[in-house]
């Protein structure tokens, strides 16, 4: 059965360098056809680490769905190619650093000439102006410069602990191209594509703000007031518990009322207990047991390995890692 999405037919064309290559996946799963212009020796990210069989799971991941061309844009003729490109595309993704597409004669404001209906989307560390137009960034400065770090790691501790992955640069690919298709959108409505300066650092700052949650469940239940007398790492290790199995450890992540339902009859069917009351369901009331009810996760988890541990997680809807 062929899927038709709702962005088919749309014309992407995709120069990145590893930083945003989730933006276009997510448009070319919505059904657009990218286009992903590689150098001649191909883009970095196909050796990027884990390979399996020669072949990079990031790059699978995160081009699946979209096809390739290889261009030098380094020469006459690659650069004559893209434009042939860019002359027919809707959009257009670049992640090159400020100044890169201008040095190679490929402006954004040349493009814009050619085909006034392209959209194009500038991915870059710190924007295209601005004093730290021409700084370079890697995923975990991001994590650092966006404040996300003050609340990742032990309380007390001076040591930050990154979160596994590269969030930030998924996150602000994510929000990228959000603000890609409304400004697609808008040219199907004015006629004329418009340049969107994409800032990664303002995009992690957005959607990564420390105090996300602060109020929630991540507070225990404290007011803001209450967390503003209080300066560092929050004591958020209970939140999300660490179990040792027989070959290992595995963490849970056991918050709204489906996932503590699949651990209550986890427990059930290895013993009785008295958490089956309804009145559990609530986040609070087992944190004011959480010692009791660890204690019984923590014998369960005793005597099952890490991967059964995990599978038995997922036929619950238990978020194991």
């Amino acid at each position: 059965m062929s899927f038709s999405g709702p962005l088919e037919g749309v014309r992407v064309l995709e120069l990145s360098d590893g930083k945003a290559e989730m933006c276009g996946r997510l448009l070319a799963d919505l059904g657009a056809d990218v286009v992903l212009v590689e150098p001649p020796a191909g883009a970095a990210t196909r050796s990027q680490q884990p390979l399996v069989a020669g072949v990079s799971l990031y790059f699978s991941t995160h081009n699946a769905n979209k096809r390739s061309v290889v261009l030098d844009l380094n020469s006459e003729e690659g650069r004559s190619q893209f434009l042939r490109l860019a002359d027919a595309a809707d959009i257009l993704i670049e992640t090159t650093r400020p100044g890169t597409l201008d040095d190679l004669g490929l402006a954004v404001a040349s493009l814009h000439q050619r085909n006034p209906q392209l959209v194009v989307l500038s991915i870059s560390d710190f924007g295209q102006t601005g004093p730290y137009r021409d700084y370079v960034a890697t995923n975990a400065v991001q994590m650092a410069m966006a404040g996300s770090l003050c609340r990742s790691g032990l309380p007390g501790a001076h040591d930050p602990v990154l979160p596994p992955g590269q969030l930030a640069y998924e996150s602000a690919a994510m929000q990228a191209a959000w603000g890609l298709i409304a400004a697609y959108w808008q040219r199907l409505h004015t006629g004329v594509g418009d340049h969107l300066d994409f800032s990664m650092f303002e995009g992690t700052t957005q959607i990564l703000d420390p105090l996300l949650g602060a109020t929630g469940s991540a507070a225990a239940g404290q007011s803001q007031m209450q967390l503003a007398a209080t300066r560092g790492r929050p004591d958020a290790g209970h939140m999300y518990p660490i179990f040792k199995c027989r070959d290992g450890y595995v963490r849970m992540c056991i918050l709204n009322p489906r996932q503590w339902h699949g651990m209550r009859d986890w427990l059930a069917f290895a013993a009785d207990h008295e958490f089956m009351d309804p009145a559990f369901d609530s986040v609070f009331k087992r944190m004011q047991n959480a010692k009791r009810i660890n204690s019984l996760i923590a014998e369960l988890m005793s005597s099952v390995s890490k991967k059964e541990a995990v599978v038995g997680g997922q036929r619950r809807g238990v978020p194991v890692a």
